[in-house]
């Protein structure tokens, strides 16, 4: 019964009237003319929730090239410390090598398992109370840590350059988190520009279709 129906339907698009001959091209140049503007916009850009995940993603990304680079330059900075400051304060202490270590790495794994937002507000946390201590240790306190009064000496230019090295990776990291924080998060779904588009022309052929089978019984 339905192939002898699309027979019926196929020789009244062919032998049919003339307004009836006239339809199925008008709809197959408007779902045509409808493609090629989703493939015109496709190429201009991606959708805006893509360009928002992708940019969430190179955040998340920096945030982890900024812990890793944080945790390097504080172990460093520690064998520098132990460099210029006098005894007894002239050793590592590898406790807290073991601590920093620890905690760069938990860090690391939290902003690459939970949502951006939340690893917005982790890394505010993180360089946030890492940049207060190192402001306070080494500009505010009066000690043998404070970039203006540590003893001259072989090491004293690269324990200052590593202080503001420190200053530097954590105001990018708060900023970053800043931005994590004000932006979408990657658990939102992206939708398929093009995903309708099937649809509206089986819709459109059916419709066709539909409208010839009438006309052959009237």
């Amino acid at each position: 019964m339905l192939a002898s129906e699309l027979a019926t339907a196929s020789r009244t698009w062919s032998q049919g009237p003339s307004d009836l001959r006239i339809r199925w091209p008008r709809g197959e140049i408007l779902n045509s003319a409808r493609n090629r503007r989703v493939e015109f916009n496709a190429e201009r850009g991606q959708p805006p929730s893509r360009r928002a995940y992708q940019t969430m993603t190179r955040l998340r990304t920096l945030a982890l090239l900024i812990v890793v680079a944080h945790w390097i330059v504080a172990i460093w900075h520690l064998f520098l410390a132990a460099s210029v400051l006098p005894a007894p304060n002239n050793s590592v202490s590898w406790l807290a090598v073991v601590l920093l270590t620890l905690l760069h790495g938990g860090v690391s794994i939290a902003l690459w398992k939970i949502s951006d937002k939340l690893a917005g507000l982790v890394s505010i946390i993180l360089f946030l109370a890492a940049l207060s201590a190192d402001l306070y240790e080494h500009f505010l306190h009066a000690s043998g840590n404070n970039v203006f009064m540590v003893a001259p000496g072989d090491w004293t230019a690269w324990f200052n350059a590593s202080v503001f090295i420190l200053l530097v990776l954590e105001i990018l990291g708060c900023s970053l988190g800043v931005l994590s924080l004000g932006g979408r998060t990657r658990k939102h779904s992206t939708p398929e520009p093009n995903s309708n588009l099937p649809k509206q022309g089986h819709t459109s052929l059916y419709s066709s279709q539909f409208n010839a089978l009438m006309q052959t019984k009237s």
